[in-house]
């Protein structure tokens, strides 16, 4: 539970740091060999980047619940598992974050 309260601790010091910047809507997603990653929308403030999270995990939830994962307040996941002769693992990823706009998750100095 301690450790818990850290997270949340440092989530809110983060959102506070950025609270006046806009936010960005990232999407990756793709075959786990070849990702690609792009800006869905953008947000004056955390809380709508947030929100419009909060419908798509709504939307994708209905189709695939088994396969979707909130990782963060700011993160969702949709891994699907191969099918058809694909033995294990995750072939097909769909990851959306709300970041900062001074974030660009293509960069490779990106701190995601």
């Amino acid at each position: 539970m301690k450790g818990a309260a850290i997270v949340l601790a440092l989530t809110l010091t983060a959102a506070s740091a950025h609270a006046e910047c806009a936010w960005v809507l990232w999407l990756e997603a793709g075959m786990t060999s070849d990702l690609a990653h792009g800006p869905e929308s953008s947000y004056q403030t955390l809380q709508e980047c947030v929100s419009a999270l909060d419908q798509i995990e709504l939307r994708v939830r209905q189709q695939s619940p088994a396969q979707l994962q909130r990782l963060t307040a700011t993160s969702l996941y949709l891994g699907v598992t191969g099918r058809h002769g694909v033995k294990g693992g995750i072939v097909y990823m769909q990851q959306w974050r709300c970041l900062p706009d001074t974030v660009d998750p293509r960069s490779p100095n990106a701190a995601t």
